[in-house]
């Protein structure tokens, strides 16, 4: 309906059209709300089109019906249950009316959100589904323990196949495990190696230093003079 718009201009759109609702339009409305400074003072100000001319093959009782459905005060705005009765659209309504729905029962929603709580109601939802965690956690059919809901430390290991044939094969030590080489590694670790066994000094073999003797021939040594 309004591609490419966001919200304000969607609002600024059905101003444009409507018109810029009167005081009494927005009576239900604080004037301290930024939605009623919004409205007075962003959104353009007139008296609206004239439908007619936007729908001029309209028929006056389509008219009618969207001049009741398009109200700024909701209090005055045409409900659902009186749109399917109106002229317009009467011939539409069976001749038996349906049954009224129940009302929506927000009981459920009576408690203060903390994270145990929440925790405890996404557990009972998931158990209306799956009954059969109840008993894999130790609980009973009907609540849950003195102690509270399992916890994710408390949660019971997976017996599924799958992790049953993980646990029964054995695990290789880091010796054991064969490793892919890498192309272009071994020539790296090659060089790595060379250059280690160029700066390591040779190791002590327990020879005091004054004793040791050079092992390049022809050299003497004038240490021991």
């Amino acid at each position: 309906m309004f591609p490419g718009k966001n919200h304000i201009d969607m609002v600024c759109m059905v101003a444009k059209v409507l018109g810029n609702p009167t005081d009494s339009e927005l009576n239900w409305l604080p004037k301290d709300t930024d939605a009623y400074k919004f409205l007075r003072k962003v959104c353009p100000q007139g008296s609206g089109v004239n439908l007619s001319s936007t729908y001029p093959r309209a028929s006056s009782a389509c008219l009618d019906l969207l001049k009741a459905l398009l109200c700024w005060d909701p209090q005055e705005r045409l409900t659902a249950s009186d749109a399917q009765k109106h002229e317009y659209v009467k011939h539409y309504y069976p001749r038996e009316p349906p049954p009224p729905p129940e009302p929506f029962d927000w009981t459920f929603d009576g408690f203060k959100p903390t994270t145990k709580t929440v925790q405890a109601k996404l557990y009972e939802e998931c158990a209306r589904y799956h009954p059969e965690i109840r008993a894999r956690d130790g609980l009973s059919p009907s609540g849950a323990p003195a102690g509270g809901y399992p916890m994710k430390s408390e949660a019971r290991p997976d017996r599924s196949p799958r992790h049953s044939q993980r646990d029964a094969t054995p695990t290789k030590s880091k010796s054991e495990r064969s490793i892919t080489p890498v192309p272009g590694a071994l020539n790296g670790l090659a060089r790595a190696a060379m250059r280690f066994r160029s700066t390591t000094p040779p190791p002590n073999t327990g020879t005091p230093r004054s004793e040791r003797r050079t092992s390049q021939p022809g050299v003497p040594d004038v240490r021991s003079r």
